[in-house]
């Protein structure tokens, strides 16, 4: 991959389709809701989707749990699986015997920063004198459902094990559970890219900065990891497009969440259509972009979207489609 630093600001959309699952369940198993009514799925649960492929693939990611067998002199030297803490997590990824002993803070962001998934999201990390926040060059918001006629669906789960309380009413029956799902549901998220971030970091020499390597990984995450995920929640989400704008070096250009400008069209005998009617933002701006790829299930959607030169690709295949 190539590692010649990326200056170039990046916006775009990533589609995700649900089908008799949950992208995001709340702490009560339910789909997550907003005030309105409208279902919609974190930006924590599409970045641990990221995370989860960058990891996948053999690249060094910080933020994600990990466990390990605690051995508990209070009960007796036996050993409990417990989750590591923030120092514990450092010291592991690290191979550092004690944070608490490290005095230089520019050794901690360097090695931070080090790892994929902080040079894409940030971080906040404040443990044993060293106090950082690296604000991300990716950021990604929360995605909103836009398909209307999303259902929830409520399954009852038969537990092969009764009740424990031998006092409970029906303590001779095996336990009953409930799962809560989606029918179908399309989730998209805006997110941006700014490079620039990194400008400070660089200057200090902590990173080389962001580089073209690691947008082609932000785009493999973004691609791929919902569908990599195969928990039983989630094995019917999967990415059905994305969308990559990106602007000329030095073009001072802003663009709007561009998420409100998205529609998805029910076909009933034949592909699903996804409307990017974003596409007169662009038009209007087309001098400032160098490049728009869309990413697209070639097999389920169609895409309607008019903006000249814009590069196709099958998210699967990751073949050029021609349009």
């Amino acid at each position: 991959m190539n590692n010649v630093l990326m200056n170039n600001k990046v916006y775009g959309v990533a589609g995700v389709v649900a089908t008799n699952s949950n992208m995001n369940a709340d702490f009560n198993g339910n789909p997550r809701r907003l005030p309105s009514g409208e279902l919609y799925a974190s930006d924590k649960s599409f970045k641990y989707a990221i995370r989860f492929y960058l990891r996948s693939i053999g690249e060094k990611v910080f933020n994600m749990r990990s466990d390990y067998f605690k051995t508990e002199a209070k009960k007796n030297g036996s050993s409990v699986l417990v989750p590591r803490t923030l120092k514990e997590n450092y010291e592991n990824t690290f191979n550092i015997p004690d944070l608490s002993k490290v005095k230089d803070t520019k050794e901690v962001a360097t090695n931070l920063l080090s790892c994929e998934d902080i040079k894409q999201f940030g971080a906040t990390f404040a443990e044993s004198n060293n106090n950082i926040g690296i604000k991300g060059a990716v950021q990604i918001y929360q995605g909103i459902n836009i398909y209307d006629d999303a259902t929830e669906e409520y399954q009852t789960i038969l537990s092969p094990y009764k009740n424990p309380n031998e006092n409970s009413e029906g303590s001779s029956a095996t336990t009953l559970g409930n799962n809560v799902f989606i029918d179908e549901a399309h989730f998209v998220f805006p997110f941006s890219l700014n490079p620039l971030e990194y400008q400070k970091w660089i200057n200090e020499g902590v990173t080389e900065g962001y580089t073209e390597k690691d947008f082609e990984l932000l785009k493999d995450g973004i691609n791929r990891g919902v569908t990599t995920l195969t928990s039983c929640s989630k094995a019917g989400c999967e990415n059905e497009y994305s969308v990559f704008i990106k602007v000329k070096e030095d073009e001072n250009l802003y663009l709007p969440n561009l998420s409100k400008y998205v529609t998805f069209t029910k076909v009933a005998d034949g592909k699903d259509i996804i409307t990017l009617g974003f596409d007169k933002i662009l038009n209007s701006v087309k001098s400032k972009i160098e490049s728009v790829e869309v990413y697209y299930n070639q097999h389920t959607i169609d895409i309607m979207f008019d903006f000249e030169n814009t590069k196709y690709i099958d998210i699967i295949s990751y073949t050029e489609i021609e349009k």
